[in-house]
């Protein structure tokens, strides 16, 4: 069976890597939830989902971030858990939902995870590559990206890409007109939860 792990990620701002401005060294923004649901390629119906909220610095978040991402101190107090193991619980996540065969260089075969998401590319990607850091990641290199997906379908049926304001989940859906039932991981109980706090 093939499957997609569509993945949402909740950060405390838009930098995935520290940075140098002028004199000054700002840290890399952190990541503050995950939240995943696992799609059956074959039947599209959802076969797992996971959740976990990461404690975190908020002296490395910008706060609009954590506004505008529902954070609340109590709550990530009580479900959070530090960076290493929730790296460690997407993992094995991860590993349990892998269908994409590769071979080392020594020339054994594994498995990793076939990663799906919005605009997971320029967004999701580098934050969890910057978390792993030389950390084994065991995604495939390729991704399904629903807006570079949307993007070339504007170009081949002609139409307007939405402008950056408007290029949310559901406006690249009426682009499409696509139902809501064709991408039942949009109505999962991961995603609902991951933005709603």
């Amino acid at each position: 069976m093939d499957k997609i792990v569509f993945i949402d990620l909740e950060t405390g701002g838009l930098c995935p890597h520290a940075r140098v401005v002028g004199e000054s060294v700002y840290p890399a923004n952190p990541i503050i939830q995950i939240a995943c649901v696992v799609m059956d390629c074959d039947t599209m119906a959802i076969v797992d989902e996971f959740e976990q909220k990461v404690k975190f610095n908020e002296h490395e978040c910008d706060p609009k971030a954590l506004q505008l991402n529902g954070y609340q101190r109590s709550v990530w107090d009580e479900h959070g858990i530090v960076k290493g193991p929730a790296r460690e619980k997407l993992s094995e996540f991860l590993k349990k939902h892998s269908t994409v065969e590769k071979i080392s260089k020594a020339g054994k075969p594994y498995k990793v995870a076939m990663l799906g998401g919005q605009n997971i590319s320029n967004f999701d990607i580098p934050f969890l590559r910057s978390w792993y850091d030389q950390e084994f990641f065991p995604v495939d290199y390729h991704c399904i990206d629903t807006m570079t997906l949307a993007h070339l379908y504007s170009i081949l049926i002609g139409c307007k890409f939405p402008s950056l304001s408007q290029r949310s989940l559901r406006s690249i859906l009426k682009l499409s007109g696509t139902a809501r039932r064709t991408m039942p991981w949009l109505t999962s109980r991961s995603r609902r939860r991951s933005t709603r706090l």
